[in-house]
């Protein structure tokens, strides 16, 4: 049976969530994310770059949740982006250690 410990811990991580939102963001970022202005694409990224710069993950996952068809245009921005970087060349040999290191740190949060 709870004590109503784990409520209040909740209630204080929602709280700090929304302070860090609310002194970290400016007053057009809070208006978009409070849908009081329309967002536009440019909003979107910089909201969710700043969520995301400050932890604040509830309200990043609302944010996208709230506005899938900029989440789209942001995914395929970053493709495009992708797309069009130079990587480094790699040997085969440091292809497969990569994918073996990869394939070890999968392995070992499996357990988690």
């Amino acid at each position: 049976m709870s004590d109503g410990k784990d409520k209040t811990i909740t209630q204080s991580e929602g709280m700090k969530e929304f302070l860090k939102v609310t002194f970290y963001l400016n007053d057009e970022e809070l208006k978009a994310l409070d849908k009081q202005i329309p967002m536009t694409p440019e909003l979107f990224d910089r909201c969710c770059d700043k969520l995301s710069e400050i932890g604040a993950e509830k309200e990043l996952l609302q944010f996208m949740l709230d506005y899938p068809e900029f989440l789209l245009y942001s995914a395929q921005k970053i493709e495009r982006e992708l797309s069009d970087a130079e990587y480094p060349k790699m040997t085969e040999e440091e292809m497969k250690e990569s994918f073996e290191k990869l394939m070890a740190r999968i392995e070992s949060t499996q357990g988690l």
